[in-house]
């Protein structure tokens, strides 16, 4: 798949027809105080000002996985806003793989990967971290964020893939919305069924 291609696609769709309105249920176990609250109030600016960007899965709640109980619940995804990612989000897979490497181990993470490591392993914490990578001598930024996956905005309603398009605005706000599948292009959804 062109990875390229169809993240410009699913821009040009969303771009054309960007949601004046996206109603988002809060489930029944987030109290106000919960970071991920702020969702409600950034998502207008996520409408208005976001961009589409790939991100990777680096962890969500089980239940995600299943279609029962269908409520919505947090994950974690590892995004970047370079151009690198445009064409290969796959680059992320690497990043997410050595964070996710220490969660159960017993190993000490590298010092610039301890707070990241924490934050993992404990599913109150919504910090984010800015994160990076070198990939051919090049360095590869990137953002780890705890999100809402509202199942509404996924195609079969549960998470199959890892790469999700998602809308951020980095420079506005701190939340991060998966992109309704409405926008999804028809290769990527395909793709992401079987591959991603």
């Amino acid at each position: 798949m062109d990875f390229k291609l169809e993240i410009e696609k699913m821009r040009c769709l969303f771009e054309k027809n960007r949601p004046n309105k996206l109603r988002l249920h809060r489930p029944w176990w987030m109290f106000a105080d919960d970071e991920l609250s702020k969702i409600y109030s950034e998502k207008t600016i996520l409408l208005e000002q976001g961009e589409i960007y790939y991100s990777y899965l680096l962890q969500a709640n089980v239940k995600l996985f299943q279609k029962f109980p269908p409520f919505d619940y947090p994950a974690q995804i590892v995004y970047s806003a370079t151009s690198d990612t445009d064409e290969n989000p796959l680059l992320l897979k690497d990043i997410v793989e050595k964070i996710y490497s220490y969660k159960y181990s017993n190993e000490d993470p590298p010092n610039e990967l301890i707070e990241i490591v924490e934050n993992i392993r404990n599913e109150k914490d919504r910090t984010a971290f800015s994160v990076e990578c070198y990939m051919d001598s090049a360095k590869l930024l990137a953002k780890m964020q705890t999100i809402m996956v509202y199942r509404k905005h996924l195609p079969t309603r549960i998470l199959k893939g890892s790469v999700l398009p998602v809308i951020a605005c980095p420079k506005k706000c701190d939340s991060v919305l998966i992109l309704p599948s409405e926008y999804w292009s028809n290769e990527f959804i395909r793709s992401w069924f079987t591959q991603l």
